[in-house]
């Protein structure tokens, strides 16, 4: 305690974490549209953070006109609870979720755009 303390206390990042039983299960129960609509503005919030460039912009675009969403004009609740696990879950994870949610919903081409979002993202990464 006090000046003995040999704790840090700087901020550290927080491990990544992964949805509970009932996050999962809400995401599971929502129409698939509405779990996409959740999930694709954390996407592009963690894509834009890691690279904002033009390419990083048209892939995100191409994500969204392949999935259908582009088309939508259905709004959403917020759900604080499920914002916060999922700005807390990985790009990889919130990618392979939001894929597995396309096929469901028989948009095939999402799978082939998040694997080229993420070769994008990698190349990137690699070569700053």
């Amino acid at each position: 305690a006090g000046d003995g303390c040999e704790f840090c206390h700087l901020p550290h990042p927080n491990k990544a974490k992964q949805m509970d039983k009932r996050e999962r299960e809400a995401l599971r129960q929502m129409p698939v549209e509405t779990a996409e609509l959740r999930l694709l503005p954390v996407i592009r919030e963690k894509v834009l953070a890691i690279d904002a460039s033009v390419e990083s912009v048209v892939a995100l675009d191409r994500l969204v006109s392949v999935s259908g969403l582009s088309r939508s004009r259905r709004r959403i609740w917020r759900d604080r609870r499920m914002d916060r696990a999922l700005r807390f879950m990985t790009l990889r994870h919130l990618l392979a979720v939001f894929g597995s949610l396309a096929a469901q919903a028989g948009a095939a081409e999402v799978s082939t755009v998040v694997a080229a979002l993420l070769e994008l993202l990698r190349r990137k990464l690699s070569n700053p």
